[in-house]
């Protein structure tokens, strides 16, 4: 029954991260995290506007003096805002009079990661599944069939894997991944496309980027798990990775979304996989090499630059408020 699987395979999801979180790699890590500074909800789309493929997120002089790297010469900042407070006197006659704090907001630019070089930083290393996926073409059309846009594979600029434009409503996914990363990554993606749906650049205003992220890599670790396939190597150091202490109150809280999310990819991956085998049983064509499914047209560099949801491979959050 699929909902029992399901349930089995989210709590060795939430055992395996857990002992993940107990590690003094995520301790050290958490320590790095907590030094950087936060950035709001307004902030967080601006940067996804700007550099969709951005996780790790400071300013100029933080690089330098926090961090020992330097921005590399030519890079273009990413532009936010950031509050100033200023201090006015009401009244300059009556010194006892109230004084009044007024807010205001002025442009400031931060730079990511992959736009500076030096030091290196201690991250939580999740680096490409590069196994082989028997049946991988007859999973890959199932996907593009149960996903609820647009799927494309092209080039992407920067380090993204993949990420779901909630514009154009359409996922995109680098063309050179290999097969599990790349089946991985397509369900990551619809997860977010079907949790999340952010249009336009809107956030779900209970789940934060954290618990998208979490939500959105669960259920690709669950539904691959169903089939057999095991993404623990990368799925597990990116969940804690986007969870905001070793409590993972993210993954707690996400826990019957992702289940739900799951079983409904599950079933219609499953249907999509029996319909295709019932046609080919009647069409019986004749032995030759697999032909990579049809999917629209292959997309330039230039238009894989603005989207969101983007999963990367060494993939660290942006710091932002967490309600939950």
């Amino acid at each position: 029954m699929v909902s029992t699987r399901i349930v089995s395979i989210t709590s060795q999801l939430q055992a395996g991260v857990e002992k993940l979180a107990a590690s003094d790699a995520y301790r050290s890590y958490l320590r790095l995290m907590s030094r950087l500074s936060s950035y709001s909800v307004n902030n967080t789309i601006l940067i996804w506007m700007q550099k969709p493929d951005a996780t790790f997120v400071a300013g100029y002089k933080t690089w330098q003096t926090e961090y020992h790297r330097l921005v590399k010469r030519g890079e273009k900042g990413i532009r936010i805002y950031a509050p100033v407070h200023r201090i006015r006197q009401t009244g300059e006659e009556d010194p006892d009079e109230e004084e009044e704090d007024i807010l205001y907001y002025r442009a400031i630019y931060v730079f990511d990661i992959s736009q500076t070089t030096g030091q290196e930083i201690p991250l939580l290393a999740h680096p490409w599944l590069k196994d082989n996926v028997r049946g991988y073409q007859k999973m890959l059309k199932a996907l593009l069939q149960t996903a609820p846009v647009p799927i494309h594979f092209g080039p992407i600029a920067g380090r993204a894997n993949g990420y779901y434009d909630p514009v154009r409503r359409q996922i995109l996914i680098r063309e050179d991944l290999p097969q599990l990363q790349a089946i991985k990554t397509i369900l990551h993606e619809t997860a977010h496309a079907i949790l999340h749906d952010p249009y336009p650049f809107r956030q779900d205003k209970e789940k934060d980027r954290r618990s998208q992220e979490v939500e959105a890599e669960s259920t690709a670790y669950i539904v691959l798990s169903y089939f057999g396939l095991d993404t623990s190597a990368y799925s597990f150091p990116y969940i804690a990775g986007w969870c905001s202490s070793a409590a993972l109150p993210e993954l707690r809280a996400s826990l019957s979304r992702i289940s739900t999310a799951s079983s409904y990819l599950v079933r219609r991956l499953e249907k999509a996989l029996t319909a295709a085998k019932k046609t080919a049983a009647v069409s019986s064509p004749a032995a030759g090499p697999e032909r990579p499914p049809q999917t629209s047209e292959r997309i330039p560099a230039a238009r894989l630059l603005a989207g969101s949801g983007a999963e990367t491979g060494t993939r660290i959050p942006l710091k932002i408020p967490t309600p939950d």
